[in-house]
């Protein structure tokens, strides 16, 4: 239960067994049509989306590396490491970042980044994590954040490395110039691929860079995918097979809406589940995380006490604070192929652990209230 990388699906572990094939063959341009095509189904998207053989780091930097020239002014929202990250990547092309620090449980909104936007109108390029994963939030009003940004004529650019597929994310309906993904995360395929889609716009930015990349070059990568159906380079073939799977799973199988759903599901259990306990949230209501809950450890009781006990004693995984936020949190996750009952498993082990570290003795309370919102959200 942990933030990434997620379990597999045994079908998505029998497609890494295959034997590799050439990435300049037939074969392998069908498998490049298909995960294309379930690639825009996900993203919900009319424009490419390109498979890079790296992680969701690789491709914020992707994104950074083709958009930024130098002096570009950045606008960059930080609710949580993530938000440092992609400043950090966007200083390294030569961007200035104005960075808004939110308060610790706070996302970006729309008026924070219209504000920032009146006070700073040379700015081109908005980036921002949809889902900070290191604090548990999410910029919940994700659709006001884009008008906000077109109607200053900005860029945008979204890391949803630990939220598409886990919540609604119209890529076009919404106008979003490029987002970002990681296939380890809410798609539930392996790590080390990343997924990332361009707008028309944003392509011709990319066009127009006086120097991009050599390895994350867009335009390049666009090149081979519309005249070949290949990558630039050699691929990682058998995370390639894998995300083939886990896609057609999601699209084919379950289907999009229903696969949110089972993340919303997940998510409304275990937050009524935390408020049955009294543990507190890093993450103030209206930035609720649905992938991802960041806890304060109660008066005394340290994160790692927490989830020592919940390895040994019951055999749930469950993380510690990233960064500045080590030894100041345990985080839940609710990411992938994590059905009813282990939401239901984890929440007794999480609450057993704090009545034997505490005293608190909820646990019947919690799996009730869990139960309530599952059969509510997720019948049957």
């Amino acid at each position: 239960m942990i933030p990434g990388p997620t379990d597999l699906h045994p079908r998505v572990i029998d497609a890494m067994r295959r034997q590799m094939i050439d990435h300049r063959s037939e074969e392998f341009r069908e498998l490049m049509r298909s995960l294309e095509e379930r690639c825009k189904k996900v993203f919900e998207t009319r424009n490419d989306v390109y498979v890079l053989t790296a992680s969701g780091t690789g491709g914020v930097e992707c994104a950074a590396s083709n958009l930024v020239e130098l002096g570009d002014k950045v606008l960059v929202p930080i609710a949580g490491v993530f938000g440092e990250r992609m400043a950090d990547a966007i200083e390294a092309y030569g961007g200035e970042v104005v960075r808004i620090e939110l308060p610790i449980g706070e996302a970006p909104t729309p008026q924070i980044i219209k504000k920032s936007l009146e006070e700073n109108p040379d700015v081109s390029i908005v980036g921002f994590p949809y889902n900070d994963t290191s604090t548990g939030t999410i910029a919940r009003d994700l659709p006001g954040i884009i008008r906000a940004c077109k109607e200053h004529g900005v860029l945008t650019v979204v890391d949803a490395v630990s939220i598409l597929g886990g919540a609604k994310l119209p890529v076009d309906e919404l106008g979003i110039d490029v987002c970002i993904t990681g296939s380890q995360k809410c798609l539930a395929a392996p790590p080390g691929l990343a997924l990332i889609s361009f707008s028309e716009k944003a392509l011709e930015k990319a066009e127009k860079k006086k120097k991009r990349p050599h390895y994350f070059d867009v335009v390049k990568y666009r090149k081979f995918l519309e005249e070949r159906q290949e990558t630039p380079f050699t691929p990682a073939v058998s995370l390639f097979f894998a995300l083939d799977e886990a896609l057609k799973i999601i699209v084919d199988e379950v289907g999009l809406d229903r696969w949110i759903e089972r993340h919303q599901a997940g998510a409304a259990a275990l937050y009524a589940a935390a408020s049955e306990l009294g543990v507190e949230l890093f993450a103030k209501e209206d930035f609720r995380s649905p992938t991802v809950l960041a806890f304060k450890p109660p008066k005394n009781i340290t994160d790692a006490q927490i989830r020592q006990v919940m390895l040994e004693k019951f055999r749930v995984r469950i993380a510690g604070g990233l960064a500045q936020f080590r030894g100041k949190m345990f985080r839940i996750a609710n990411i992938g192929n994590v059905a009813g009952d282990r939401i239901l498993k984890t929440i007794d082990a999480l609450a057993q652990t704090l009545q034997q570290l505490t005293g608190n003795s909820r646990r019947e309370e919690a799996l009730e209230a869990a139960k309530r919102e599952l059969d509510k959200r997720w019948p049957g």
